[in-house]
């Protein structure tokens, strides 16, 4: 699956047209010089981004596969590493990030407790992080959990790439994580199709607009 999702991520409607034009709407003005870190690299979009822009990143997935063809796009030029975001990040010093962005990552991750904590320890004060994951009220619609309020283990079809499994939650659960973990909410975006995305997905297009597909999140350490 990795390879195959490697393979279509680039150029994918709902990430090139749909979550990275929002994502990159929360992203410091200046990025020249920051310390970022790309958790949950996947294929390495994000951190060639920064790399591109004067950034310096570094890089992490848990998928072997995904670290071996992120290594492959930035070279020698970004230190990737294989890391599970659910476990203390022990690779990085305390304080040491100016930007943690976390892309369509976080709902495979039941727990939030662990992953944010780590990433306030590594944030230096008043860094932001920045993360995108599935609509909750969205999910909520499409796969009817008994319990809306019950973090639940949910699973979809995503054509060849199979079945995949995730985790649903509720919109407060999301929200009251961030507060325990001492975040403080700065900008909260449901992702509007793009042109672009409006153009190879009419219809689905009017479909987002009902049901947004996507909930990003600016945070500010504090």
């Amino acid at each position: 699956m990795g390879t195959k999702y490697a393979t279509m991520v680039d150029t994918s409607p709902h990430n090139a047209y749909y979550e990275r034009p929002a994502m990159l709407t929360l992203l410091p003005d200046v990025l020249t010089g920051l310390r970022v870190l790309d958790a949950g690299t996947a294929a390495g979009w994000y951190a060639k981004y920064f790399l591109d822009n004067g950034a310096r990143p570094s890089a992490v997935d848990i998928s072997p596969t995904m670290v071996r063809l992120a290594k492959a796009r930035l070279g020698n030029q970004v230190a990737v590493f294989q890391a599970d975001l659910g476990q203390p990040l022990i690779i990085f010093e305390d304080a040491c990030f100016d930007l943690v962005v976390c892309s369509l990552v976080l709902h495979y991750i039941e727990d939030w407790t662990a992953v944010l904590s780590e990433f306030h320890r590594i944030l230096r004060e008043n860094g932001m992080l920045l993360f995108s994951i599935n609509h909750p009220t969205t999910g909520f619609l499409k796969f009817q959990p008994e319990n809306y309020f019950k973090i639940t283990q949910v699973e979809d079809e995503w054509g060849s790439l199979g079945k995949v499994r995730f985790f649903q939650r509720s919109l407060s659960s999301i929200f009251e994580a961030l507060y325990k973990a001492d975040f403080v909410v700065e900008r909260v975006i449901e992702p509007l199709p793009t042109p672009e995305f409006r153009k190879v997905l009419p219809e689905y297009s009017e479909h987002l607009l009902k049901h947004p597909d996507f909930l990003l999140i600016r945070a500010r350490r504090e």
